[in-house]
């Protein structure tokens, strides 16, 4: 029996050399390398949908750093003598064998069932200053930088905070953890190791203290450059409004400084979409975003999938909620969910949770576009399309249209509002390069007889105004003339008339009637009667008549 106490006291004494090391470590950023969004051969609704929405969505890094304290673990050896007694008797009575596997095994079972009975905090404690880093996805919505995202995103609580830096402390606590075993010469299987390191993460965080917090939010704003591909640069976000995490209104309201015409997304509204609707979820999924292998440039490319609207519900408190089978994992909480058309009609938030624990697939919630509309309106913030999201759009459906000539002007325009677009540049080179190879589309402009024939007619406007100016000009003379002069009447067709009584002109004063049987018939004239001429001084007469009224009396008819 004393032999069989003292084996159990090394293999535990053994357990504790493994962690008095113990680090915290942050997840190592992996690279990323995606395809350009111009790439795509024969493009559909959702390219050129996700082509739009790319630019407006931005990737959101939220900081915590943290001094890390705990006290480094002792045995407790009261309980150490109770296990190793209980065990020696056991092996005594034939209950356990008495191989050193069995006994590894009855003793990681007992470690694992609670690690508090048999390791105590000591006097020694192990300090130091750690950062964790969370990502998740945002949208901009105004051209000087209020962006949306989830408010878990931005905020954790504290105890999900306490459990998160404890477990970035999981690999390196598990190398020195089976380190210090191997030291031993105690031979523990892989589920034996699996146990044990969840046992101990369990007790260092329940006797971990997290001092200085510090909280920082940025956005990783995409940014293009020529002949470099494409990169992030980090801007400081201020938190301006925050609800409560799902099941709560789980959105955020950030706001970047320093900003002009960035790139956008419109909200949209909570009946843009029913059950059967199909919706595009847009965002950074770590597990994509971060792979190993792909290039930095691929970080910039957001993901887009989608899915049918299965479902429009309610939480407990009243508040609509969407679900979706668009897939989704986490780092895209807080990305927009968009309908064909563009618009965001809600927050992507959470998964359904399996009794396994295991996010089940297709299963995603959506805080709707309504809640969003709230925070924005109790903060005055009103959403607005940026000039260079307005030139965008239509540049990409020039250039989906393969009217490449078109799209290059318009790009261009982006360049000169955002000169940072992340995307524009490569559908320059793209377009231009199709322009070279003859596959260019774009209409050609229309005909000069379009021309002429818009000249035509501005000319015979021109004509009419005329004719009514000097209507005008008739009736504002009319005021002037002298008393007994005889005023202009209106004829039949509406048109002001010099002639009393109104209608055409009078004719020509008719020939005597023995006259007219005497004399040859006069040929009517070739040319239009003569027009009456006002005059200030003469009132109206016809200019043809001025030499046999010279020196007598005026004509008849004139005064």
């Amino acid at each position: 029996m004393p032999r069989l106490t003292s084996r159990v006291r090394l293999l535990l004494g053994a357990l504790v050399t493994s962690f008095l090391l113990t680090t915290v470590i942050a997840p190592a950023q992996a690279e990323d390398s995606s395809s350009s969004p111009s790439s795509a051969a024969t493009p559909s609704g959702a390219t050129i949908l996700a082509a739009k929405s790319y630019p407006g969505v931005q990737l959101i890094a939220t900081t915590y750093t943290a001094t890390v304290t705990v006290r480094v673990p002792v045995i407790n050896q009261a309980a150490i003598n109770t296990l190793a007694q209980r065990l020696a008797q056991q092996a005594l009575s034939g209950a356990i064998d008495t191989t050193e596997e069995a006994i590894t095994e009855e003793i990681v079972d007992a470690v694992v069932k609670s690690p508090s009975t048999y390791f105590l905090p000591g006097a020694q404690t192990y300090s130091r200053r750690n950062s964790l880093t969370g990502v998740g996805t945002g949208w901009v919505i105004t051209p000087d930088g209020y962006m949306i995202t989830a408010a878990h995103v931005v905020h954790t609580p504290d105890a999900q905070l306490r459990r998160e830096f404890a477990v970035t402390s999981l690999d390196k606590l598990g190398q020195q953890f089976v380190r210090g075993l191997q030291r031993s010469g105690t031979t523990l299987t892989n589920d034996q190791v699996d146990r044990l390191r969840t046992a101990i993460l369990g007790w260092l965080a329940a006797h971990m203290s997290v001092n200085r917090l510090r909280v920082s939010v940025s956005a990783e704003l995409a940014l293009g450059f020529d002949g470099l591909g494409k990169d992030q640069k980090s801007v400081a976000a201020e938190v301006v409004d925050r609800g409560k995490p799902y099941p709560g209104n789980d959105v955020a309201l950030l706001k970047i400084d320093g900003q002009d015409h960035l790139p956008t997304i419109a909200v949209g509204n909570n009946d843009d979409v029913s059950p059967g609707s199909i919706v595009h979820v847009v965002g950074f999924p770590a597990a994509s975003t971060f792979s190993p292998g792909l290039s930095r440039d691929a970080q910039v490319q957001p993901t887009v999938t989608e899915g049918p609207v299965t479902a429009v519900k309610s939480t407990r408190g009243g508040m609509p909620v969407i679900q979706t089978q668009a897939p989704a994992s986490p780092g895209n909480s807080g990305g927009p969910v968009l309908t064909d058309n563009g618009s965001s009609v809600g927050v992507l938030v959470a998964s359904a949770i399996g009794s396994d624990g295991v996010a089940a697939q297709g299963q995603n919630f959506v805080i709707p576009a309504s809640e969003i509309k709230d925070m924005l309106e109790r903060n005055g913030v009103t959403p607005e399309e940026s000039d260079t999201t307005a030139a965008y759009s239509k540049a990409i459906d020039e250039f989906y249209q393969e009217h490449y000539s078109a799209a290059v002007p318009l790009f261009e325009k982006v360049e000169v509002l955002y000169p940072a677009h992340p995307f524009a540049k490569k559908f320059i080179t793209d377009s231009k390069t199709a322009i070279d190879e003859g596959r260019d589309k774009t209409p050609e402009p229309k005909s000069t007889n379009v021309a002429l024939l818009v000249g035509l007619v501005a000319a015979g406007l021109l004509v009419v105004l005329l004719g009514g100016g000097g209507t005008w000009l008739l009736a504002r003379r009319r005021k002037t003339i002298p008393a007994g002069a005889m005023s202009p009447t209106y004829a039949a067709n509406g048109m002001p008339s010099p002639y009393a009584g109104g209608g055409m002109p009078p004719a020509y004063p008719a020939r005597d009637p023995e006259d007219a049987t005497a004399a040859p018939p006069v040929e009517a004239p070739t040319s239009p009667p003569p027009q009456p001429v006002w005059d200030p001084e003469r009132g109206w007469y016809l200019p043809e008549q001025d030499a046999t009224a010279a020196g007598g009396q005026p004509p008849e008819g004139r005064p």
